[in-house]
């Protein structure tokens, strides 16, 4: 037994994506807003903020309208502009008075959920190539389009270097939240 030697087999790295969690949710502490993350179904994460109704941005959909019930701001357009200043990975994508996701401890019901999604051009989508792979080429679409789309995809990037990790989305909800915090007097 002097001569026991241990052979170490590389094991592959898992990729993010196959190890982090698939949800949280948490109260920030720096604003008291519940932040919740979800992985959707195509495995790019989704982070989320909720806000109240006190909030001026209370029932703005993702585009930063009003929706039907929302009263128009008194300066709608200082409202908009500050809607659209918010510096957060893509931008709002998400304004809906509910989240499916969340668990019912960080619901309430006069929330209104505004949130990014991590699967914009140039982000890396886990699944979005596993579904180039399974497309047959046929009369409309051939080999050579598909390759067209499976390069698309990557975009001249690595996929560990384009994939929105969840400590990135974790980060820019508190960045989401602390912005909708520091823009929460009325416009």
């Amino acid at each position: 037994m002097d001569d026991l030697t241990i052979s170490t087999i590389a094991r592959p790295a898992k990729k993010p994506w196959e190890s982090e969690p698939n949800h949280a949710d948490w109260i920030d502490s720096e604003t008291g807003y519940n932040c919740v993350i979800v992985r959707e179904e195509h495995d790019a994460l989704c982070g989320f903020v909720c806000i109240d109704r006190s909030h001026p941005f209370y029932g703005r959909r993702g585009d930063g309208k009003p929706s039907k019930r929302t009263p128009i701001a008194k300066n709608e357009k200082a409202a908009q502009e500050a809607f659209f200043d918010i510096g957060v990975h893509g931008g709002i994508t998400y304004g809906e008075p509910f989240l499916i996701f969340s668990n019912a401890s960080v619901v309430n019901i006069a929330s209104w959920w505004l949130g990014f999604n991590c699967s914009h051009i140039g982000d890396y989508v886990p699944s979005y190539l596993e579904m180039i792979d399974i497309l047959p080429p046929d009369d409309e679409l051939t080999a050579e389009d598909i390759e067209e789309i499976r390069q698309s995809i990557l975009q001249d990037t690595t996929p560990e270097s384009a994939y929105k990790t969840f400590s990135f989305v974790e980060a820019q909800c508190q960045l989401l939240a602390k912005q909708l915090k520091a823009n929460s007097a009325p416009f």
